[in-house]
């Protein structure tokens, strides 16, 4: 079986009343005639999706292509690093022998 796979994919908008938003895939498909089907009406304003070919690549138990990948806002950046910390500091605690209620205590204050 091979590595890759011939597929297409209707795309629409996240804006759909004026088409500000971003480009996004709503449907990949192994055929393009059920591209340009699920894509019908599915675009800005009602109209038809674009429909393009693009290549799938198989990694171990499934097909991957194109996805709708959210960066993070500043405030997202921010509460992960501090995310990222208060489980640092569960870590050491346990690891110092805290209980979980201790953690818990230590976590209301």
């Amino acid at each position: 079986m091979s590595n890759e796979m011939q597929a297409y994919v209707a795309w629409t908008n996240t804006d759909l009343t004026e088409g500000r938003g971003k480009i996004i895939p709503l449907a990949i498909c192994k055929l393009k005639a059920t591209a340009i089907k699920l894509g019908k009406g599915n675009g800005v304003q009602g109209t038809d999706c674009r429909v393009s070919p693009v290549k799938l690549i198989r990694s171990m138990d499934g097909w991957y292509g194109p996805i709708n990948l959210i960066y993070p806002t500043p405030e997202d950046t921010a509460r992960d690093e501090q995310l990222k910390l208060s489980a640092e500091a569960i870590k050491k605690a346990k690891e110092l022998g805290f209980t979980k209620e201790e953690i818990e205590l230590l976590k209301q204050a």
